[in-house]
C-alpha cells in the first residue's frame, strides 16, 4: 500500500476531516481514504488495515452537517423519525 503526504491543507478542510473521523470513531487516515475514494468515484474499499472493521463506513449526512454525531444519536434519530415513513393507506385512496 502507497502513502501520501498532504501539504498545505487548508485549516477548515483538516477541520472537516477531524470531525468526520471523531464522528466515526476512526482515523484520520481512514476518513482522508474514505473522503479520497468518494471523491475519486471508487467503490468502498473493504480492505482492513489493523482496523478491527471489515470496511470502511461512509460518513453519513447528518455527522458531517453535525460533526460530533456518534451511531448511537444517529439512532436515536432515526427511531424518532421512522413515524414519518409510514404511509397511512386509508388516507391515500
Amino acid at each position: 500500500m502507497k502513502q501520501l503526504t498532504v501539504r498545505g491543507l487548508e485549516e477548515d478542510l483538516s477541520e472537516h476531516l477531524q470531525r468526520i473521523a471523531q464522528a466515526q470513531g476512526i482515523s484520520l487516515s481512514r476518513a482522508a481514504r474514505q473522503l479520497l475514494r468518494k471523491g475519486a468515484g471508487l467503490p468502498h474499499s473493504n480492505k482492513s488495515r489493523g482496523d478491527k472493521r471489515s470496511a470502511d463506513r461512509e460518513p453519513t449526512l447528518s455527522s458531517i452537517v453535525a460533526g460530533t454525531m456518534t451511531q448511537e444519536d444517529a439512532e436515536n434519530i432515526r427511531e424518532a423519525v421512522a413515524y414519518f415513513h409510514v404511509i397511512d393507506e386509508e388516507k391515500w385512496q
